[in-house]
């Protein structure tokens, strides 16, 4: 990525992590309407675990290519064990009908 990578930490056991720009790869050269955006929010409980969320898009081509959401857990256990978990979801076409139709609103 070619960009802006903003991390804040101001809101106590809250971090969020915002970043976009150009989507670079080096065996395909640069394509300005080629971008990636996303932003992870995460949180520490007990001082020994954290949670995050995240959510990224890629655009191809100014097409939207892939859209993923993600949760990672990590826990420390007195300094003796450290586990660790990422599960990204990729959302398809399919679901992200499926998300639009179950958040609207009735109309009144």
């Amino acid at each position: 990525m070619d960009g802006l990578y903003v991390d804040y930490s101001g809101w106590g056991d809250v971090d969020i992590t915002v970043f976009g720009g150009g989507d670079v790869a080096y065996y395909d050269g640069y394509n300005a309407k080629d971008l990636i955006a996303g932003i992870e929010v995460r949180r520490t409980f007990m001082d020994n675990l954290n949670l995050g969320l995240s959510y990224l898009q890629k655009w191809d081509e100014s097409e939207l290519a892939n859209e993923l959401f993600g949760l990672d857990v990590d826990y420390d256990f007195n300094n003796m064990l450290y586990v660790y978990s990422e599960n990204p979801v990729q959302l398809s076409r399919q679901h992200r009908q499926l998300l639009s139709w179950r958040c609207q609103v009735p109309p009144q």
